[in-house]
């Protein structure tokens, strides 16, 4: 009796969790609303975070693809630092004068008010998550 009680109040907990778990939302390229298109060759496609009157809230998750061949305008963010995380094929990034190049699985960080311009190589598309967090 002990045991099948304990038994049932598992199930129980475990249902919960179960249930708990199918309404956390879960963020991914195909779902995170409709992408933004730069005139400079950016698409951007939030996956979470808050958009305000052309500023990001506190924080931002985007899924961001470069067409092979195009570059991010030179510019920097004067109130937000970036870090890039590299999904696919190798790019050039130049961040206040310094020049490195990036690939798969690495990561980049950009200070807020330094000047940057990612460039992709190759035939294929750059594609990279962007963390954005205010200063």
């Amino acid at each position: 009796m002990f045991f099948s009680a304990i038994l049932g109040q598992e199930k129980k907990v475990r249902k919960e969790r179960e249930s708990q778990l199918s309404i956390l939302p879960v963020f991914h390229k195909s779902n995170g609303g409709e992408p933004v298109i730069i005139s400079v060759a950016e698409i951007i496609c939030e996956l979470t975070g808050r958009y305000i009157s052309g500023t990001f809230y506190k924080h931002s998750i985007a899924y961001i693809i470069i067409p092979s061949g195009k570059s991010i305008a030179n510019h920097y963010h004067p109130e937000y630092e970036e870090i890039y995380y590299i999904l696919n094929v190798k790019g050039h990034i130049n961040i206040g004068g310094r020049e490195f190049e990036v690939g798969v699985g690495q990561a980049v960080y950009i200070e807020s008010e330094k000047n940057y311009l990612l460039t992709t190589f190759g035939l294929e598309n750059l594609e990279f998550i962007a963390i954005s967090v205010i200063v």
